[in-house]
Parts: C-alpha cells; sequence; structure tokens
C-alpha cells in the first residue's frame, strides 16, 4: 500500500495507516469497544488480504496485486453500497463478491452484486482492455490512482488513455483556471436527480470533482467527459499560462460577437466561483438559464446563497435576508429576471420599471448584464 502511485501498490486514503492489520489492532474501536472506528471499506480490503493469505499455494503474488487493486477500486467507488444496514446487510454479499474475485481474478456475476455496478462495468471492460492492450497497464495503474479519480476512470476513459500524462499536467494547475478552462470549451455542469441542483468544480474543494467525475445519478457524465477530453485534446500538457489563453480566447470571442451566455458570467466574474461545493440552483434552467444561484453548502439554500449577477454588480446591497435575491436600495429592490431586471417597491411589491436585457432569437444575451445592471445599481445609489 502507498498514500501515492507506485508500481505494484495499490493506494490508500492518506488518513489511514498503511499497515492495515496493526490499523485494525490498535483502532478498531473506541475505548469503551462499543463504537466501532475500524471503518467496513478497510475490514472489506483486510478480508481481501486474508483471503490471498490462506491461498497462497494457488494464488502467485503478481496475481495477488492485481486482484487486490480491483477490490480496492471497487471500495473506493462502493462508498454508498457498502453498509451494515439493519434493513439491509449489504456486507456478506460483498464479502462474497471480494473472497471470489481473490480466489479467481474475475468476478462472479452468480454472487449478488453488492458493489457499484458502474465500478463492476468498469472493472471488466479494464481487464478485456489489458488483454488485448497488456503494454497499457502502468499507465492505466497511474491513471486510476490519480487522487482526483480513485480508481474511476471513466472520465478520461479507455479511449483516451493516451491523455493519462496530459490529466496529470492539468490538474497540477490553478483549479479555478481548470475549472474556467472547461467551463470556455463547453458548459460542463451536472443536473444532479434533484433536477432543481447542479454540479460544477470548484478551486478548493476535490469534494466537486469527485463527484463530477464518478458516475452517479447526476444527468450529463458523458457531456462532462467530451468537454474535458476536448480540453485535453488542445495541449500535451498545461500551465496556468495556457489555461488562461484558453479562457482569455473565449472571453474575446464572446465580447467580439456580442454573444453572453451563461457560461461567459460564470468565467468572467469571480462571485460565480466562490470555491465551495461547486453547487447551484436552477429549478428550469432549459427556459431561464440565467437564473442559477450560487449555493455554498452541499444541498440547501442559506443565508450565504446568492444570484450572482446580483452580487456581481453591487455586493453592497445585496439583501442576505433574501438569500441574495435581490438587491436593496432605500424603499425599492432590484430582481433578476431571465431577460430583464426588475424594480419594485418594498412596501407593495409594485413594479416601478421594467429594464430589458437585449437577447438574441436563442436567448441568449447580446449585452453584459453585469454591466448593465452596474449602471442601473449606481443610479439608484444615488
Amino acid at each position: 500500500m502507498s498514500y501515492t502511485h507506485e508500481v505494484g501498490k495499490i493506494v490508500v486514503d492518506s488518513r489511514n495507516k498503511l499497515d492495515i492489520f496493526e490499523d485494525c489492532l490498535h483502532a478498531y474501536a473506541d475505548k469503551s469497544g462499543r463504537i466501532r472506528l475500524f471503518p467496513l471499506n478497510r475490514i472489506v480490503l483486510l478480508f481481501a488480504i486474508i483471503c490471498y493469505l490462506r491461498n497462497q499455494a494457488s494464488i502467485a503474488e503478481e496475481s495477488f496485486r492485481r486482484r487486490l487493486r480491483i477490490v480496492n477500486n471497487l471500495i473506493q467507488n462502493s462508498e454508498d453500497e457498502i453498509s451494515d444496514r439493519t434493513d439491509r446487510n449489504r456486507m456478506p454479499a460483498i464479502l462474497a463478491q471480494a473472497e471470489a474475485l481473490m480466489l479467481t481474478g474475475s468476478i462472479d456475476d452468480t454472487i449478488e452484486s453488492n458493489f457499484n455496478v458502474s465500478q463492476i462495468a468498469e472493472e471488466k471492460e479494464k481487464e478485456l482492455f489489458l488483454k488485448s492492450n497488456p503494454e497499457q497497464e502502468d499507465q492505466l495503474f497511474r491513471l486510476e490512482d490519480h487522487p482526483n479519480l480513485k480508481g474511476q476512470i471513466s472520465i478520461v476513459g479507455l479511449d483516451h488513455i493516451q491523455y493519462t500524462d496530459r490529466f496529470f499536467s492539468l490538474f497540477a494547475c490553478n483549479w479555478d483556471l481548470v475549472d474556467c478552462a472547461m467551463m470556455s470549451v463547453g458548459d460542463y455542469g451536472q443536473l444532479e436527480r434533484n433536477k432543481w441542483r447542479y454540479q460544477y468544480g470548484s478551486k478548493g474543494m476535490q469534494l466537486a470533482w469527485d463527484a463530477l467525475f464518478h458516475r452517479s445519478a447526476n444527468t450529463g457524465f458523458e457531456n462532462t467527459h467530451d468537454i474535458l477530453c476536448s480540453l485535453l485534446a488542445k495541449a500535451e500538457s498545461f500551465s496556468d499560462e495556457s489555461l488562461q489563453m484558453t479562457i482569455a480566447e473565449f472571453l474575446n470571442e464572446c465580447e467580439s460577437a456580442n454573444i453572453y451566455p451563461w457560461r461567459y458570467y460564470y468565467v468572467k466574474y469571480r462571485v460565480f466561483r466562490p470555491g465551495s461545493f461547486g453547487k447551484y440552483s436552477n429549478s428550469d434552467a432549459k427556459n431561464k438559464p440565467y437564473l442559477f444561484s450560487v449555493m455554498q453548502t452541499k444541498s440547501q439554500w442559506s443565508s450565504n446563497t446568492y444570484m450572482p449577477f446580483l452580487r456581481a454588480a453591487d455586493e453592497a446591497h445585496l439583501d442576505r435576508d433574501a438569500m441574495g435575491q435581490r438587491l436593496i436600495y432605500g424603499d425599492k429592490r432590484v430582481v433578476c429576471e431571465n431577460s430583464a431586471f426588475v424594480i419594485r417597491t418594498n412596501d407593495s411589491d409594485e413594479v416601478i420599471e421594467t429594464i430589458q436585457i437585449a437577447q438574441d432569437e436563442n436567448g441568449i444575451d447580446n449585452e453584459d448584464r453585469v454591466l448593465k445592471l452596474k449602471a442601473i445599481a449606481a443610479k439608484l445609489s444615488n
């Protein structure tokens, strides 16, 4: 085991000891002995190792290393599945499948599967790939061990395994620039199954990238894959400077053509990217693509939520009591609609003025609405 990629080893979380048996002996439970501290995923991994130790006569060490890697990949990507809930204890089936894998080297489909189904499918694809391309083994394992992938490589894909070095180079850069460069290629966000919350990247939280790069119930994984690979295709290696050039090219194209899609603002204005969990809210993005609100929690709106156009234009007058959905100027307020800014009275909610935003026939802005709102805010502040 190792904390980083090493040939012939598997990568484990740096919060865990490399000596898994010592970890089990010394940190299995709290002092009372009633609360287990040794996690279930480590139990499965230790069980897989014991299966090998009990059958060393029939399992070559090289086979053991390969099989343990597969088990580790399955464990890392089955966090939701590995559980011992009272209503449905998955552990017996998980241990049976781990044992079969360690003894035979293949995933036994006759055993009820309780690992993540997408990861099982990927491991089968990898096995077929390596039979035809054994020379690619080291590159595949290195990609698996990237901290943003943790064994699941589908976001890059076996069809783009040649981009392994490029992926490492890209994510060695400033993550905010990576985020903006991907958005410059296309809107890579994924819609969560609740149908109102979206996942994007983050300059400060790996959790956001983990959610994007691992298959889930989100809609848009393949689109994220395509946009990432389009970016990786641009160069053999990346730097902050090269990413800034990609970003500048996109912004210049938008400004020259007077075309300002939502992703233009996302890239242009820093307040769209606070560096939190990468969560955004929009219950009708198809018809109202400009009404995304920036969330700063994993799941719910809070007082720190805000409409980014309003904050970008005049943060000092943003009303946090209204979850950042309006600007307050004395007895007036300004709210953002998909194609207009509306000024209303605070007491009677009467519309004072509706200021339209120029858009083309496809509903895409033909003017920078942030600059327009800044001018409105300056008048209302006086």
